[in-house]
């Protein structure tokens, strides 16, 4: 007798439809009204996520007070976030704060009183080049490192950012984002979710992935809280896909908060050894990563 996973038909329908029929500008402007999605949080409600932060930042012994230029991967569509830190002054009095968004267009919004002061210390940038090196103290991202389909080009250009004794901060969201299912993309084969059910920008990371990806990379990672649904993994565990370890104490993870302190800057040995050469001369210097691209393109 075949046992049918509880659920499967209306989420396969929903990953479909997500898939082929809802644009993100669609969702952007109707999410909020389709079943099991959520909107982005840091637009939807910025305050318990700079909560989020504050914790990590005194968990960490940081003082939330000093001046400091902050980097948020992944703004979204408005400077809420940015407005937010600044707010409690978790930059300082005179600190900035950097929102990178390469991907979606900011949404005109009217300022209110007060934050016209605050709106001057905050740089919308597309792209982490524009970032002069080590000139970062704190990076920080809530619901964006899942999404992300090349980590590891990311992270070396955040560590060519980040100053000496910097930190990151990222709250990952490791479920399935029709939160209604939180386990189900882990039943397909790669060639299945890619072909059929993947949005664009849900890889299916685990925590343990996270763990490599930052192991040797000068980093020196503290998971600060992460959280698991047992009951809901003990239902599904059976209907894993092959390439999901079944016996890997992180695959259950749903959320979790990462903490990475710089401890030393990678050899470009280390470096060439983990990416290849293409990727490392990538995340140079902009002046010589310029440099060689033209000479690549000639």
């Amino acid at each position: 007798m075949v046992r049918v996973i509880p659920g499967i038909v209306e989420y396969v329908s929903l990953r479909v439809a997500r898939r082929f029929l809802f644009s993100d500008a669609f969702l952007l402007r109707w999410g909020r009204y389709l079943p099991y999605y959520r909107t982005n949080a840091n637009q939807a409600d910025p305050k318990p996520v700079c909560d989020l932060y504050t914790e990590a930042m005194k968990a960490l012994g940081l003082e939330v007070s000093s001046e400091r230029t902050i980097l948020e991967v992944g703004s979204g569509a408005t400077d809420a976030v940015g407005v937010a830190l600044l707010e409690r002054g978790l930059a300082g009095e005179q600190g900035r704060v950097l929102l990178y968004e390469p991907y979606v267009t900011p949404i005109p919004v009217p300022e209110p009183a007060g934050e016209a002061g605050l709106r001057c210390r905050i740089d919308r940038l597309t792209s982490l080049r524009q970032i002069a090196r080590g000139s970062v103290d704190l990076v920080v991202s809530h619901s964006v490192l899942e999404h992300v389909r090349d980590p590891q080009s990311l992270m070396l250009e955040l560590g060519r950012i980040l100053a000496p004794n910097g930190w990151m901060i990222h709250a990952v969201d490791y479920r399935d984002h029709f939160f209604k299912y939180p386990y189900h993309f882990l039943f397909f084969s790669r060639r299945i979710w890619e072909r059929w059910l993947d949005p664009g920008d849900l890889p299916r990371w685990r925590l343990s992935d996270h763990r490599r990806l930052f192991a040797g990379r000068g980093f020196r990672m503290q998971v600060l809280r992460s959280a698991t649904l047992a009951e809901e993994f003990r239902c599904v565990v059976k209907h894993l896909a092959p390439e999901f370890d079944a016996n890997d104490p992180d695959i259950a993870v749903t959320t979790a908060i990462l903490a990475l302190e710089r401890t030393h800057l990678p050899s470009q040995e280390q470096v060439g050894s983990l990416f290849s050469a293409k990727a490392y001369e990538f995340e140079t210097t902009a002046d010589q990563s310029e440099q060689e691209m033209q000479r690549k393109d000639a």
